[in-house]
């Protein structure tokens, strides 16, 4: 083995099961039992080494990163209802309309997020020789 031989890091796949458990936990009103922005900011991570390979790895990257700051912005949302509540403890509605603007705010995000991913790994598949990204034709791919 060369020293100047790429070595793929043990602890990546770990770090996106980490961040997929963290991702795909349900929400109760705008709080999150595990918080996702953490998850967001380890797939940022994790995409730095790719995003020199690939520009939409790049794109996906400061996707994620935004995704990371509008989760941590429910904080300071949550601390909004509170004050809210505390004056007119029947204004039910605030927490709703807050859960559905960041929903909203989230999904703005994410799905170019999803569809740069999906477009670095078909623009890998069609520029080097891992064909199994865009081949259709078998289980693997």
């Amino acid at each position: 083995m060369h020293l100047t031989e790429f070595k793929k890091p043990a602890h990546t796949a770990g770090a996106v099961i980490f961040a997929l458990i963290l991702l795909f936990n349900p929400n109760i009103n705008l709080i999150d039992v595990l918080p996702d922005f953490i998850a967001y900011f380890i797939l940022a991570k994790v995409f730095l080494p790719a995003s020199d390979m690939a520009p939409h790895f790049e794109e996906a990257r400061r996707n994620f990163i935004r995704l990371g700051y509008i989760n941590l912005a429910k904080i300071p949302g949550l601390l909004i209802i509170t004050t809210v509540r505390s004056g007119n403890t029947l204004d039910n509605d605030i927490v709703a309309m807050l859960a559905f603007c960041f929903a909203v705010i989230e999904l703005i995000f994410l799905i170019p997020a999803i569809q740069n991913i999906f477009d670095a790994l078909s623009y890998l598949g069609e520029r080097t020789d891992a064909s199994e990204l865009i081949r259709g034709d078998s289980l693997s791919s």
